[in-house]
């Protein structure tokens, strides 16, 4: 699992947080099972290239599930 946690999301910080799940992937052999983005703003493109890209995008962390969402 691999989570970003930041004051707002753009974009770009969405591109990037792929980025790096990908260097982890790359770097260790091991899968990032779960990439999920933390934040009360996300602009509307940032969430919208993250869903396509299989994040999970949650406004807090108590939000977040133990387990990925159904469908995800």
């Amino acid at each position: 699992m691999a989570v970003e946690h930041l004051s707002s999301v753009s974009r770009g910080d969405g591109a990037a947080f792929q980025r790096k799940a990908e260097f982890y992937t790359r770097r260790t052999g091991l899968p990032v099972a779960r990439r999920i983005l933390i934040s009360p703003m996300v602009d509307p493109r940032a969430r919208d290239l993250a869903r396509q890209m299989g994040m999970e995008i949650y406004t807090y962390p108590e939000d977040v599930p133990p387990e990925p969402p159904a469908g995800g």
